[in-house]
């Protein structure tokens, strides 16, 4: 298992690319599922950064950005299949939110979860 991006919210995802040194744009889509424009960017050789910008209030991210602000979101894995990702959440007493459901900018399924100190977790299947 190895971090696959760092996902942040964000109001305009231009803009807020700029503000960050060291991003290359990989992909950008327009999700209708989650109600919000995605970027895809490379940040060196490591983990990647994915930007979301929650198109109104019923994308599920609208709510924090709202309460939260702008900023990191949650962390993504990759490397373990669903039922791995299942033992995962069982052993560490998460609560499993999302999922599997489809990822339009990885055309992958993923599964969302959030860990007992409320850190948001994706895994990309």
């Amino acid at each position: 298992m190895r971090i696959h991006h760092i996902g942040y919210v964000v109001k305009d995802i231009g803009r807020y690319s700029q503000s960050m040194p060291g991003l290359s744009l990989v992909k950008q889509v327009e999700d209708p599922v989650q109600r919000a424009t995605l970027a895809l960017y490379a940040a060196g050789t490591g983990c990647q950064i994915e930007l979301i910008q929650p198109q109104d209030a019923q994308a599920y991210t609208w709510g924090h950005l709202q309460r939260a602000g702008e900023g990191m979101h949650h962390v993504c894995y990759e490397g373990l299949d669903a039922p791995a990702v299942d033992r995962m959440i069982a052993a560490h007493r998460m609560l499993k939110v999302l999922g599997p459901v489809h990822a339009v900018l990885f055309d992958r399924p993923v599964v969302f979860a959030v860990t007992r100190s409320r850190a948001i977790l994706e895994f990309l299947l």
